[in-house]
């Protein structure tokens, strides 16, 4: 929970929600499911890479992937996944993201909860931006159609946002 409340506040306080994911991380090397543990660090390399430290991201990544290789349970492990994908989509890596995006996919589609067609709204999101602007109008509207429609499952504003706005981009 300590790690989703920093990544949630880290638009109005990055240092904060970096403290927080820390605290997060250190309680979260005491649980036995070490997916926990993957969620952590992919969230420290999430807050990092928005802060700018793109080394301490990558090494936050890396841990997560470990801790995720690690876990029994899919939702975190594809969490893990996803944002190793998002990492590599900030490096414009384009193969290397689709590449961790369809293994997130395939972790989390056999996920059947609201934060799993959350994760995968925003894999489908990210994989239609890599397609858009021309370079594969078909694969950008097939993902952008599949980011509505696990957005409208999910039922979370933000998400449906997401994908009204990936169909319309």
């Amino acid at each position: 929970v300590m790690a989703e409340l920093a990544r949630a506040s880290y638009e109005t306080d990055v240092n904060k929600a970096i403290n927080l994911a820390l605290k997060a991380t250190a309680l979260a090397k005491n649980e036995k499911e070490k997916g926990i543990v993957a969620f952590c660090y992919g969230s420290m390399g999430h807050l990092l890479m928005r802060k700018g430290q793109e080394k301490r991201a990558a090494g936050y990544i890396d841990s997560a992937m470990r801790f995720a290789e690690q876990s029994d349970n899919p939702l975190y492990a594809g969490y893990a996944w996803l944002r190793k994908g998002w990492f590599h989509l900030n490096q414009n890596d384009n193969e290397m993201a689709m590449a961790a995006f369809i293994t997130a996919d395939k972790l989390l589609k056999g996920v059947s909860n609201r934060k799993s067609l959350s994760y995968r709204t925003l894999i489908n999101h990210y994989a239609a931006s890599i397609y858009a602007y021309g370079s594969d109008t078909l694969k950008q509207h097939k993902y952008a159609l599949a980011t509505l429609q696990l957005s409208k499952q999910g039922q979370f504003p933000d998400d449906v946002q997401m994908g009204c706005m990936s169909l319309a981009h």
